[in-house]
């Protein structure tokens, strides 16, 4: 397969959850699946750079190994509790709805995460509630 790195190799700084629960290929810096490497379900990983492998975008995991950034979610750790002011949904972090919280239920979070271009917070393994608006008074 001819593959073509675009031009859009960048240096990051963050955190990387892989969510697929099925194997994921580790690729090398050619964009070509590694022998024997992979990853299976959800783990966080560092990464500091991201580059597109024809149109496809890939975090680096590893001096010579990246995922692609379909198979997870950036985040970053943010320790917290909070009690919510409404009944709220929550849902998991393919932005389907899982389930939901009662008004004035208490809850802790670890992260901040960005799910279908919605900032939110990780409650759960693999649950999240949006995070709420700040209201200028």
């Amino acid at each position: 397969m001819d593959k073509t790195i675009n031009n859009s190799y960048s240096k990051i700084v963050g955190y990387f959850r892989t969510t697929d629960k099925s194997f994921q290929y580790i690729l090398n810096n050619d964009g070509n699946q590694m022998r024997k490497l992979g990853l299976i379900g959800e783990k966080d990983w560092t990464i500091d750079h991201k580059i597109k492998i024809n149109n496809e975008t890939f975090y680096r995991i590893g001096t010579f190994e990246w995922v692609k950034a379909n198979g997870g979610f950036i985040f970053e750790p943010k320790f917290g509790n909070l009690t919510v002011s409404k009944d709220t949904t929550v849902f998991n972090s393919t932005g389907k709805i899982v389930s939901s919280l009662k008004i004035n239920s208490s809850v802790k979070y670890d992260r901040y995460v960005l799910i279908d271009g919605r900032l939110s917070y990780r409650i759960n393994n693999n649950r999240f509630i949006l995070v709420p608006p700040i209201s200028n008074q």
